[in-house]
């Protein structure tokens, strides 16, 4: 089991039947994804000195980043969902890009990621795949906000 503490927002994990936890990442870490194939973590880094948001991809012993994705220039939104892209070597992260939102792949070779989709106005609540990876959804929308004023409560 994976998690993250509220003292210092690094990843660590602690095996399901119980022992002692071990601190997977160096630095601050969030949103913790497993490969498919169970040898790899990715989540969300945070350099605490300049404070740039990046992507790592851990080992999934724990240790040294095997990759590092900087998201300098967008603003990680996304801090419920970091995803592996299925039957491929990526990542699926939604940020706010160009001040509108849009998930984005991450190949792990390197390459810049590519845009998959765009939601000019509505907020990204959530995304995913399907179990057997064929489908994806996407929850967008907006808030929508409201006053009321109640009177005459006394009345009653």
């Amino acid at each position: 089991m994976f998690y993250d503490t509220t003292s210092d927002w690094h990843l660590w994990k602690v095996p399901i039947d119980g022992g002692e936890p071990e601190r997977v990442s160096e630095q601050p870490a969030l949103c913790a994804a497993v490969s498919p194939d169970g040898k790899m973590i990715a989540c969300v880094g945070r350099d605490v000195v300049n404070h740039n948001q990046s992507i790592l991809v851990l080992p999934f012993e724990g240790g040294r980043p095997l990759n590092r994705f900087d998201l300098t220039g967008n603003i990680y939104s996304g801090g419920f969902r970091l995803q592996w892209a299925p039957g491929r070597q990526a990542l699926i992260f939604g940020v706010e890009h160009n001040g509108t939102m849009a998930l984005f792949e991450q190949p792990l070779d390197g390459r810049q990621p590519e845009k998959i989709m765009d939601f000019n106005e509505d907020e990204l609540s959530d995304f995913g795949y399907s179990s057997d990876g064929k489908s994806f959804a996407v929850t967008r929308g907006g808030w929508q906000h409201d006053i009321v004023l109640i009177t005459g409560l006394n009345q009653y």
